[in-house]
């Protein structure tokens, strides 16, 4: 017995090795080839007579469309395979079609009966690949064909056809005359149906297009939401994550349009109705109510934010921004997620840009959430720039009584130690600006410490930034001293000490660096009451031919600004031979033969302001106008990208008279498609009506007898459209299998009357609330 076995199995191993040869020897002819009459050779496969060499040619064409190449010349040789019995060249041919259907219509369209034929095919991924390469063709005559094979398989009865069919709406909805109305009511029912992964697809489906529904009909397009709220909450977890971040998405939509809005009440006893997110930060103590059907919702999203999914995690940030409050998200352990989300270093990826934003946006509103992981957003070596500025970002709004001083010396660390990554030194010198918020002692030590390092720093690049910073809190702390003249005096102290530094041979500054001083001594004249400015210019007129241009223009206006002051106590008369008159003078002099244009043209400018006493309160108002501060203290909402902008908008909520009942949310029956296979063919469908607390009886179950099928078979064109006679009379068939099923059931002892009694008192309870449920959809 051991000769024949072996014989059988040499014979076995040399068809395999001439097959792994004959495939070999093809791929090799095609790679020797010139590129030049390689697409012969891809023809010549593409028309053999061996489906291995077809097989083979579709490979090469869907690397060519794969590079980027135009695929197109081959379409007449690739579109004819699609009825190949190999299963790898008809999904190949059917992914080509997709890609290069609407460029060759008329082409496209001889395949149409091919693939109609096609769809009665056993295999469910063949029949769910036709479905979604036949709505593809975006061709506006086949519309009614597309409809009728669209309508058939969303009966089908595995999940996986119509799972497909949905997406084939989605793609069938933007071909120009198809009856969107009926693809609509598709839709609606995939959205109902009784697997998850079918309505996963729906939902996906569904929310991209409603904004084309709302455009038509908006009360119809909410209307499948309406009726599978309470399910799809429920069914939340089950759902794929792509699933899940567009119902989270609708779902949040749906309820500040649809669902009351929560209710704030205080320890004294007064309510108000939930505000936005930004309004929290100055809310007293207080407790929300939701509605019954907002807190489904909420609860729903409490084990999606362990999801592995980053944006999943996001979106239930987003949801809770939108309708929770900060509380929700500390209870739901949000902050300790979204810091892992943002400090986690995530390869090629944008959801820690995101969380870092979004985490700055959380903050800005509730600090002290973040309080336990601020040392988590410290500027570590391995982050990049883009990350290591977002982090910087953050830190000052995570600055509270608590974590200031850490956060300020972490601060002061990455500024004077990142020598190598001048980027990031910059941030955290206007990061520590934004410290400022934290308390006013805050800001006098951040005041003294940036004051200290420009004499330390000389002419680095963060002089700059330390005196924007410098400018920032000076003119801070002017608006908020009011008639307190110690904050006065400290302010006129620094603007002297800055002054001192430009008479100091020993500290140097880049051109930048010297005009922002001299603008700032300027600027805080009247502060000062004139006792610092007069002296800045005296001596820096000894050099102002030297000086760079910027330096220039800021030394005129200076002059300007002295001028000025002392003109509004003293007569312009006598004030031309005083030491700041004569001072004036040269340096108009000086500056009416300045290269720099600007500089000219402003000299002409001032002279007439300031030499004519009819002008003298245009001058004032000139000079002396109040100037905006720096953008150090840029707020996240005017520094948040676009895209996040657009992530976190949302409508407002809906005015509370016009929002629908509460029954409209009722649930209503599931149709429940077996998927058992015997006798090869599927089950017909039953219809069970479901609800969260109704189960399918096991009794029931072992009486529901298969049904045999007909066997599949191919139809023409004409066979599928069908006429009337034949489908009266599959009509009639089906009525009497199902009153054979009736009857077998009756005779298994079930008490079918008595649930049939009990449904029907639930139908004359909710007689009242489907009616206006149906005023509020028509």
């Amino acid at each position: 017995m051991s000769d024949p076995f072996s014989k059988i199995l040499w014979m076995l191993e040399l068809a395999r090795d001439l097959t792994i040869e004959a495939a070999m020897l093809a791929l090799s002819r095609l790679s020797e080839t010139p590129t030049a009459k390689r697409p012969q050779e891809i023809v010549k496969l593409l028309n053999s007579r061996t489906d291995r060499d077809v097989l083979n040619g579709m490979k090469c064409v869907m690397a060519l469309v794969g590079r980027g190449e135009d695929g197109q010349p081959f379409f007449a040789d690739v579109v004819k395979n699609v009825t190949l019995p190999l299963a790898r060249v008809r999904a190949l041919v059917l992914i080509y079609l997709l890609k290069y259907g609407e460029s060759e219509p008329d082409t496209a369209l001889l395949l149409i009966n091919s693939i109609q034929k096609l769809l009665s095919d056993k295999l469910a991924t063949a029949r769910a690949a036709l479905i979604r390469a036949l709505a593809g063709i975006r061709i506006l005559e086949i519309g009614s064909l597309i409809l009728l094979c669209i309508k058939r398989t969303v009966n089908d009865q595995l999940p996986h056809v119509r799972a497909a069919s949905a997406l084939a709406i989605g793609r069938a909805f933007h071909i120009d005359g198809i009856n969107r109305s009926q693809l609509a009511l598709f839709l609606a029912g995939l959205v109902g149906d009784s697997s998850v992964a079918v309505v996963s697809l729906a939902l996906k489906v569904h929310v991209k297009l409603l904004p084309l529904l709302s455009a038509t009909s908006p009360k119809k397009a909410w209307a499948p939401i309406h009726a599978n709220f309470r399910r799809i909450c429920r069914l939340l977890p089950q759902m794929d994550e792509w699933a899940q971040i567009s119902a989270i998405d609708l779902f949040t939509e749906y309820a500040r349009k649809f669902l009351p809005r929560p209710e704030l009440t205080f320890q004294d006893g007064l309510t108000m109705p939930l505000p936005e997110f930004d309004a929290f930060a100055s809310l007293p103590s207080y407790t929300v109510s939701f509605d019954a059907d907002l807190q489904l919702f909420v609860d729903s999203l409490r084990k999606l934010v362990y999801s592995y999914s980053e944006a999943v995690i996001l979106s239930v940030a987003r949801a809770l921004i939108l309708i929770a409050t900060p509380e929700h998200l500390v209870e739901f352990d949000l902050p300790r997620i979204l810091t892992k989300l943002a400090t986690t270093p995530v390869s090629g990826s944008s959801a820690r840009s995101y969380a870092l934003h979004v985490v700055a946006h959380i903050a800005q509103t509730a600090p002290a959430v973040f309080e336990k992981y601020y040392r988590k957003f410290y500027v570590f070596p391995t982050d990049d720039d883009t990350v290591a500025s977002l982090k910087l970002h953050a830190l000052p709004l995570l600055a509270t009584q608590t974590t200031a001083k850490e956060i300020i010396k972490e601060l002061q660390y990455s500024a004077l130690n990142s020598a190598f990554r001048p980027h990031v030194a910059h941030e955290a010198v206007r990061a520590l600006g934004r410290c400022s918020r934290a308390s006013k002692e805050w800001t006098n030590h951040i005041l003294r410490w940036c004051s200290l390092q420009i004499s330390n720093v000389g002419a680095t690049p963060i002089v700059s930034d330390l005196l924007t910073v410098i400018r920032h809190l000076l003119q801070l702390k002017q608006s908020q001293a009011g008639s307190d003249r110690s904050e006065i005096e400290s302010v006129v102290r620094t603007i002297y000490k800055l002054g001192k530094l430009l008479n100091d041979n020993t500290v140097s500054f880049d051109p930048d660096a010297k005009a922002t001083i001299i603008w700032l001594v300027g600027e805080f004249t009247e502060a000062a009451d004139n006792l610092i400015g007069p002296d800045l210019l005296r001596r820096a007129l000894k050099t102002f031919s030297n000086e760079p241009e910027n330096v220039r223009y800021q030394l005129l206006i200076l002059a300007a600004k002295s001028y000025l002051y002392e003109l509004q106590k003293n007569d312009s008369e006598t004030l031309a031979d005083t030491p700041i008159g004569k001072m004036y003078a040269h340096v108009s002099q000086l500056a009416h033969y300045d290269a720099l244009f600007d500089t000219r043209d402003r000299v002409r400018m001032l002279d007439q302001l300031l030499f004519k006493p009819k002008n003298s309160k245009l001058a004032t108002l000139l000079l002396q106008v109040p100037k905006p501060a720096p953008l150090v203290a840029v707020s996240f909402d005017e520094d948040t990208p676009a895209i996040l902008r657009d992530y976190l908008s949302v409508e407002g909520w809906a005015d509370p008279e016009t929002l629908p009942p509460k029954s409209i949310r009722k649930e209503t029956a599931v149709e429940v498609v077996p998927t058992s296979f015997e006798n090869g063919a599927f089950q017909d469908k039953k219809t069970v009506p479901t609800s969260s607390s109704r189960q399918i009886s096991s009794a029931l179950i072992k009486n529901l007898a298969p049904v045999q099928a007909k066997p599949y078979k191919l139809q023409s064109l004409d066979e599928f459209f069908g006429n009337e006679e034949t489908e009266s009379e599959s009509e009639e068939e089906s009525e009497e299998e199902e009153e054979s099923d009736e009857e077998s059931v009756s005779e298994s002892g079930l008490d079918s009357d008595s649930n049939e009694n009990e449904d029907d008192e639930d139908d004359e309870d909710s007689d009242d609330s489907a009616k206006s449920d149906d005023k509020f959809l028509n």
